[in-house]
């Protein structure tokens, strides 16, 4: 009896927390205005929040794509799609085709305006995920070739 007590008691403590970080994240919560020097720049600021910012897209066309501004010289972001479900949103769609064009075409430049969650793990040994951004929206959307 001690023991269910204790449990429902430690759910009351942690189902308002997280109903409020979901709420955040799916509801239409205002993003943080950002940019990618600045996340990259200091990152443990913004870990767990929903951000926006415009940026270019580097990929090598087969294995490794990035964010990143070109106005500064910091290293880009490693991304990826917030939902296994991408590919029925019609702008998350649009942003794959571009990244699809972008392995075929000559010097591509692709850039446009990112919103979505940005985690920091410190620790993470995979240096491409220690700044992980998960796109949820695309705006703006440029294919340059």
């Amino acid at each position: 009896m001690n023991k269910r007590i204790a449990s429902i008691a430690l759910l009351a403590c942690i189902l308002p927390s997280l109903a409020t970080e979901l709420s955040g994240m799916q509801s239409g919560s205002s993003p943080i205005s950002t940019t990618v020097c600045d996340l990259v720049r200091n990152p443990a600021k913004y870990s767990g929040e929903r951000v926006r910012f415009h940026a270019n897209v580097s990929s090598d066309g087969f294995e490794y794509s990035s964010l990143f501004d070109p106005n500064c010289d910091t290293v880009g972001l490693s991304f990826g799609f917030f939902s296994e479900d991408w590919d029925k949103d019609a702008k998350l769609k649009k942003f794959d085709k571009a990244l699809e064009q972008m392995s075929r075409a000559k010097q591509p430049t692709i850039s446009a305006t990112f919103t979505g969650r940005f985690t920091y793990s410190p620790n993470n040994t995979n240096v491409t995920k220690r700044r992980m951004f998960e796109i949820t929206e695309v705006d703006d959307l440029h294919l340059k070739r």
